[in-house]
């Protein structure tokens, strides 16, 4: 492994923060309040890694009145589309199914080339799988994030 690419990979916590300002564009607030809703104890390891994250590019940080405003970078983004890219292949699944219930309904009156029963029901079966894809996703998310939660506790 190069140096490189130790330096990209980032822990389990960074990647949690990251994940947490994409989910909450524009997030408002002080350390102490980021970590309670990142569900830390206390705020050192946050204040830590978050400054890490802005020093490396990964989150720009902007004055607000409300506190400090944490922006995600494209740098950042890229560092959790793999939590991130499910959601669209989800969404396209979904509209794939329902252009497929779409088209067999059109077959009842001649419009679509496709069999009006093939046609609707497996566009029903992708558009029932797509909730079920969703809450599969956002467990495996929340595992995920959960890593080492213990131990990056304060």
């Amino acid at each position: 492994m190069t140096e490189t690419s130790k330096q990209a990979r980032l822990s389990p916590a960074k990647i949690k923060i990251l994940y947490y300002l994409r989910k909450h564009k524009n997030f408002r607030g002080s350390i102490v309040a980021l970590s309670k809703e990142l569900g830390y104890k206390g705020d050192s390891r946050t204040n830590i890694n978050l400054n890490e994250l802005i020093r490396e590019g990964y989150v720009m940080e902007k004055p607000s009145a409300e506190g400090s405003a944490y922006e995600i970078t494209q740098k950042g983004a890229n560092q959790i589309l793999f939590l991130v890219l499910p959601d669209a292949l989800i969404i396209i699944i979904a509209v794939v199914g329902a252009i497929q219930v779409y088209l067999g309904l059109l077959a009842i009156f001649n419009i679509s080339p496709l069999s009006v029963i093939s046609a609707v029901a497996g566009g029903a079966i992708l558009l029932a799988f797509s909730p079920i894809f969703w809450r599969i996703k956002n467990r495996v998310i929340e595992e995920f994030l959960q890593i080492d939660r213990d131990a990056l506790s304060d």
